[in-house]
């Protein structure tokens, strides 16, 4: 109750409709104590309240205004678990339980991983995951979490240009297209046309341009996307009847591949920014962890009682850091995750990756 007073038998309004409130009800612990009244201040429960949801305002008299009623801001979850339904009849009815729990409990978050095909679900350490689990489970869906795959991607160090030819005859029409392909690493994707003379046609630009996207979804050394480079088409031939869109988009997928094993590819890894909260007596040993865990330092400042260590790690050292930060900071310990950007894998284990990656085919 943020302001005001409230009564057994009061009314409210919402934007669901008026909303009755026959009993008032104080939570303690397990249980509810019924109340005849309350005031600002008073955390209370509403029986039957099934079409009010989160973040809804209930007023008396005129509407207020949304500045009026400050929202508590929720940390950003700092836990990821890879979730996944044990049958099929679970797997049917996760999304409406998904819906449900995120919807009563705020704090939780949602991803869908795209590079590893993973549903995500942050939370604020293993208890708080534990018992989501457990919330899911209450709603008829059971569910096993896993430590996630860690979303690697791929990029190229050097120019380097090439052909990619496809040309197949049958008995009617064949297919054929041609492209002649240059690779140069860039801040992000980018696509240049540097075809004259004709010597493809432009209206398979556009075809080229996908068969190009379409095979950097899969880089040459495992598999992962790939970002960072520009793709140039600079060169080619065409056929006037065997020529089509498919066949230069094959053509120009070809020719990325092979490029692309020429152009100095390696293996990238997300960055997070991690901020720890420790008291000062623990510093040298949160400096330590982090180290060991490839972490640079960037900086560390006082709040209060409490140092915060700054530092780049990449993700795949710090999944599952939340149990190892209460044996480091005698339980007295905290910390958020961010994403940063990504970088270069070092050669020894970019290595192993790939072999283990290759090896789950």
């Amino acid at each position: 109750l943020y302001r005001g007073r409230l009564g057994s038998g009061d009314s409210l309004q919402s934007e669901a409709g008026p909303v009755r409130l026959p009993h008032l009800y104080v939570p303690m612990g397990k249980d509810l104590l019924e109340v005849e009244e309350a005031e600002a201040g008073y955390i209370l429960g509403l029986p039957k309240a099934e079409s009010l949801h989160r973040g809804m305002v209930l007023w008396q008299g005129p509407r207020p205004e949304s500045e009026e009623v400050p929202f508590a801001r929720l940390p950003e979850p700092n836990v990821p678990v890879a979730l996944h339904p044990r049958g099929r009849t679970d797997e049917a009815r996760l999304g409406e339980a998904l819906r449900r729990l995120l919807e009563e409990d705020p704090s939780l978050k949602l991803e869908r991983q795209e590079e590893t095909g993973e549903m995500l679900l942050w939370g604020h350490g293993e208890l708080h995951l534990t018992t989501a689990k457990e919330r899911l489970s209450d709603y008829g869906v059971e569910v096993e979490f896993t430590v996630p795959k860690v979303p690697y991607r791929e990029t190229i160090k050097k120019v380097a240009e090439g052909q990619g030819k496809y040309k197949k005859q049958t008995g009617g029409h064949g297919q054929y297209g041609d492209v002649w392909l240059r690779l140069e690493p860039a801040p992000e994707y980018g696509f240049e046309w540097r075809i004259t003379g004709g010597v493809i046609p432009s209206k398979y630009q556009e075809a080229i341009e996908e068969g190009i996207k379409e095979a950097a979804k899969k880089g040459v050394l495992a598999g992962f996307p790939v970002m960072g480079f520009k793709a140039i088409v600079y060169n080619g031939s065409y056929h006037e009847v065997d020529s089509s869109d498919l066949a230069f988009q094959i053509a120009a997928s070809l020719a990325f591949k092979k490029v692309m094993a020429e152009a100095g590819p390696v293996l990238l890894e997300p960055i997070y920014e991690i901020k720890v909260f420790a008291p000062q007596e623990r510093v040298g040993d949160i400096l330590a962890d982090l180290q060991a865990r490839r972490g640079r330092i960037l900086g560390m400042e006082q709040e209060g009682a409490l140092s915060i260590v700054r530092a780049e790690v990449p993700l795949a050292e710090v999944l599952e850091y939340y149990k190892a930060l209460p044996s480091l900071t005698g339980g007295a310990g905290a910390y958020t995750l961010e994403f940063s950007h990504y970088a270069e894998v070092p050669p020894h284990l970019a290595q192993k990756i790939v072999q283990e990656r290759r090896q789950e085919g």
